[in-house]
């Protein structure tokens, strides 16, 4: 796909630091060892799952998101998860793939903009029905603070489903996560000033105005002292070199390990 269709798509599925663009795991020595032994198959599936995602799934989940019955991706999620499939594999894997798919679509004119954004937007009700909530896991730094992350998506985004499946793979990591969408600058600064986040993630596409990119990351930076690392990411990260132009960002990468690990955010805290 071509940058500029690329940076045209409602929501291409990505699941990395970036906006995502469109065209969710006794009574008796016996019952211990059988529930054991459950426990076992189910890990064993899952990690099939995760080893080789089945293309047949993602087929099925992109015909739900694109028919007519508007509660069929809930009813077939169910399913999987019935049948072992873990439900965070469906939010960072399955739906990533569908989303790309539609955007795909979109680009090479085989499906409209309303279908795709009909599809993204049940895709990002399934992401909020099965995905975690308000994580309970949290993580503390040694200051007795929860470890909390903020993720900045630009007011001109088209849909939100990738920063959505970010968010979620960060509370399944027990992050406390806050999202910031199309806020204004003077509710951004108080956002940032209010909080004391560990790590600020902006999220943008190939269209995102530099100038304005840069200016958002120079607000970020003097909202607080001292300010957080800020990481880039996004499909203005994927192909271009428009990314490397974005001054004052800490790290440019649409991989959320390397992400963590620059922000020192890996690892169980103490």
């Amino acid at each position: 796909m071509s940058d500029r269709k690329a940076a045209r798509t409602p929501d291409a599925g990505k699941t990395d630091a970036g906006k995502t663009e469109t065209k969710a795991e006794s009574q008796g020595a016996a019952y211990s060892k059988v529930a054991a032994d459950a426990l076992g198959q189910v890990a064993m599936r899952a990690k099939a799952v995760r080893d080789s995602p089945d293309a047949r799934n993602i087929e099925m989940l992109f015909d739900a998101a694109v028919g007519d019955d508007p509660l069929a991706c809930s009813a077939l999620a169910k399913r999987l998860v019935a049948n072992g499939t873990p439900a965070e594999y469906i939010c960072d894997v399955y739906i990533p793939a569908v989303a790309r798919r539609m955007g795909d679509d979109w680009c090479e004119d085989e499906a409209s903009f309303t279908s795709v954004t009909i599809g993204t937007s049940r895709l990002q009700f399934l992401l909020r029905e099965i995905g975690p909530g308000k994580s309970d896991d949290r993580r503390w730094n040694s200051n007795g603070q929860e470890t909390s992350v903020l993720l900045l998506l630009s007011r001109d985004a088209d849909h939100t489903l990738g920063i959505m499946v970010l968010a979620g793979q960060l509370r399944r990591l027990g992050y406390s996560v806050k999202l910031s969408i199309g806020e204004e600058a003077v509710d951004l600064v108080n956002t940032i000033k209010d909080a004391q986040f560990d790590a600020v993630f902006v999220s943008a596409s190939m269209e995102d105005d530099l100038a304005d990119l840069t200016e958002v990351v120079k607000m970020i930076k003097s909202a607080c002292a001292p300010p957080p690392p800020v990481i880039l990411g996004g499909y203005i990260v994927e192909g271009t070199q428009k990314a490397l132009k974005v001054s004052g960002v800490d790290k440019i990468t649409n991989k959320l390990e390397e992400a963590l690990s620059f922000c020192k955010l890996h690892g169980h805290p103490k």
